[in-house]
């Protein structure tokens, strides 16, 4: 259904056509219904981009129509009229770009009267009739946004994909290969699931990608190498990171590229983090917070947030080893600098995580003074801001403190009007996230 890629294809668009002939192979099959892509994060961004070049009709390169829906999977039994709303206030918004695209935008879903589930799969076989000269296959995306019940998720899944539907309407999902929900769910219905993993090796892509593009010179050289330490990572080798690290260090050093040299040191604290080297991986963080020094000696405009980032990624290096006292001084230390950097987001978080960690010390009187200058953090935010902060943990952490020893000033009941007032009424609601896809 397309054609082979050009010789010329870089390292993405290779990839890219691997991920599109894996649909077309499940598009041809009259009987599948349910695609799972079994990928990782870094896989996920290239579903994604085929997804949205086969939404827009100028990137199309198959002779199907993508939609996405997001909506969080909460209960079972109302999943599909929420998708159904979501579905329908889509098409309202596009209406007048429909039109202005001489299309006829006149499409209207089902009566209602009829169950949830049977309304949504009418919709969409008729959205697909409506638009049949446009499309071979009406394609779905479903990738919500948080699924509350994994195990209803599954249940929900396998039933859609058991449903006798028009071979036209089709479905897809993601699934994390370091966190699966749905392992083994083209078991239960073989002809009609099908799970792939499309085994892309992104990092691999990254290097060749840096390899290829500009001129033969130190900027190159150290792209190479920075591509290399990813790749190490992604592949938990960490004598390999360290070794492309120090060519990618050499460079940036001979070049007095004092901001690279912060991102050498980083990416190697993570390279040695996913090895399980935590505390490798804190002196890495250390270098990385000297070299960020530097560069705020030298007046570099990037100096000041180069000291919060590697302040902060030292922090989690010191919480991965469970060494939370030493993580509570460097996040108390990272505040003041965030403040500097007048980043308050990275403010109220440094202060949130020091709380944190010396409540995993028992230091409750250190845990209550940290948490309540987080809390005064969160109140300077703007509320918009405020909104989607963390500061309903903040919230959270304090409430666990009150009455231990070393909380002051403020009793349950104060302390509680002070976060509703910060946050609003049912904020604790906020605080389980809920499992989710990547």
């Amino acid at each position: 259904m397309t054609a082979k890629p050009t010789p010329m294809a870089n390292a993405i668009e290779r990839r890219l056509e691997h991920v599109r002939a894996i649909w077309n192979g499940f598009a041809t099959d009259p009987k599948a219904r349910l695609l799972i892509w079994r990928c990782d994060v870094d896989e996920r961004r290239m579903i994604d981009m085929l997804v949205e070049l086969e939404t827009e009709p100028a990137g199309a390169a198959t002779p199907d129509v993508f939609l996405t829906l997001r909506s969080a999977f909460l209960k079972p039994e109302e999943h599909a009229k929420t998708l159904l709303q979501e579905l329908t206030d889509q098409f309202d918004h596009s209406r007048q770009d429909l039109v202005a695209a001489n299309l006829n935008a006149d499409w209207q879903p089902p009566d209602p009267g009829q169950p949830n589930g049977v309304r949504l799969l009418k919709a969409l076989d008729s959205f697909h009739h409506f638009y049949a000269d446009r499309m071979e296959l009406l394609a779905i995306f479903l990738s919500p946004e948080r699924i509350a019940d994994p195990a209803g998720w599954r249940q929900w899944l396998e039933r859609l994909a058991r449903v006798d539907l028009n071979a036209s309407i089709r479905f897809m999902v993601t699934d994390s290969l370091a966190t699966p929900l749905l392992d083994g769910l083209e078991a239960s219905a073989p002809d009609r699931i099908r799970s792939v993993e499309p085994a892309l090796d992104m990092s691999a892509a990254v290097e060749e990608l840096a390899r290829s593009e500009g001129a033969d010179g130190p900027a190159k050289t150290f792209r190479c190498s920075l591509a290399a330490v990813a790749s190490a990572a992604t592949k938990k080798n960490p004598q390999a990171a360290e070794k492309a690290a120090g060519q990618a260090l050499a460079v940036a050093k001979e070049q007095n590229w004092v901001d690279q040299e912060v991102v050498i040191h980083m990416a190697l604290g993570a390279a040695r983090i996913g090895a399980g080297q935590a505390d490798k991986a804190a002196d890495s963080y250390r270098d990385a917070i000297v070299a960020a020094r530097e560069a705020t000696k030298a007046d570099h405009p990037a100096g000041p947030k180069l000291e919060v980032v590697a302040g902060m990624a030292l922090g989690s290096a010191l919480v991965a080893g469970e060494r939370w006292t030493q993580a509570a001084r460097v996040y108390e230390a990272v505040a003041p600098l965030a403040g500097k950097a007048d980043d308050v987001t990275m403010k109220l978080e440094s202060l949130r995580m020091a709380a944190w960690c010396h409540e995993q010390a028992a230091a409750d009187t250190d845990a209550w003074r940290c948490g309540l200058q987080a809390l005064e953090a969160g109140e300077a935010m703007p509320p918009e801001q405020r909104a989607s902060s963390t500061l309903p943990w903040v919230g959270q952490t304090l409430l666990r403190l009150i009455g231990q020893p070393g909380q002051t000033g403020e009793d349950a009941a104060q302390l509680r009007a002070r976060l509703d007032a910060a946050m609003g009424a049912g904020w604790e609601g906020r605080l389980d996230p809920g499992a989710t896809i990547s």
